[in-house]
């Protein structure tokens, strides 16, 4: 899956990051339009794929504290989703978990609404504010997206990896995805994969890219899927000239990367390429 991120490209100012214009919408209220805004190009977007027998994949959508207090947000949800016919499940909304400090159980019913349209659920950030294990525990949520600040590059003997290791644990037993954001090293990927996370977020698979490239984007990532399954179903890796054979093709089909994403070294691979 992915993230739906906005960016405002000014002719004035030129490239301008959302700290720079988010708090400025959320407070003359231009966030709720903006919400939408991104909510309706994801839809058209998934509907093109959709329409074109295309592979799907669920995109996640931000959605602010004051935009789903609106007293006419699921009315206006409803309308928008109607105008489409992919199966909704393919988006997920995210809320960030200091939305359900005040007044959790009308969020919770705007929740519940929204499930009903179809859409799943994720709360965002979880970690980096006042978490409660009660609201846990009464918000029908689908994913749990775990705050980067649990994720130390360095110390793994840090306190925020038990953590971690426990959110993980929980998330399971309540039947609850979990993605960690801000994953930008092997070795992280590889501490997550040792205690069951689910899936993960960050720059080590990608920086943000337009919507053009993703495309591309998901179509090289297939096209790779494919090609390693058949190299590993022709290799003999018990050989050496099999291993050398299958450093070569990779280099042929330009999948040079994925070497590295299976932890192999550059040092290694220059060894094997040479």
């Amino acid at each position: 899956g992915s993230e739906a991120l906005v960016r405002w490209i000014s002719p004035k100012f030129g490239f301008l990051p959302p700290n720079q214009f988010i708090p400025l919408f959320e407070k003359n209220e231009f966030i709720v339009e903006l919400d939408f805004y991104v909510l309706d190009h994801v839809c058209e977007y998934i509907q093109r794929r959709f329409d074109n027998q295309m592979d799907i994949y669920s995109i996640s959508v931000n959605q602010s504290r004051i935009t789903i207090s609106r007293t006419d947000y699921i009315k206006r949800l409803k309308e928008l989703l109607n105008r489409y016919t992919f199966p909704k499940k393919f988006i997920e909304l995210e809320i960030t978990e200091s939305v359900f400090s005040d007044n959790m159980n009308d969020i919770i019913k705007v929740v519940e609404q929204i499930k009903s349209l179809g859409c799943m659920i994720s709360i965002d950030d979880f970690g980096s504010g006042y978490s409660s294990l009660n609201m846990i525990r009464k918000i029908p949520f689908d994913v749990l997206k775990i705050d980067r600040e649990f994720l130390p590059e360095h110390d793994f003997n840090d306190k925020s990896f038990h953590v971690l290791e426990s959110i993980v644990a929980m998330a399971k037993k309540i039947n609850v995805s979990v993605i960690c954001e801000g994953v930008e090293t092997r070795t992280q990927i590889d501490y997550l994969e040792q205690i069951g996370c689910d899936r993960v977020q960050g720059y080590y698979f990608s920086k943000p890219m337009p919507i053009e490239i993703f495309d591309d984007y998901i179509y090289n990532a297939k096209r790779s899927e494919e090609v390693l399954k058949r190299l590993f179903e022709m290799t003999d890796f018990n050989s050496d000239s099999g291993r050398y054979r299958f450093a070569r093709q990779l280099r042929s089909y330009g999948l040079d990367d994925e070497l590295r994403k299976l932890g192999v070294k550059n040092g290694d691979i220059v060894r094997i390429f040479d």
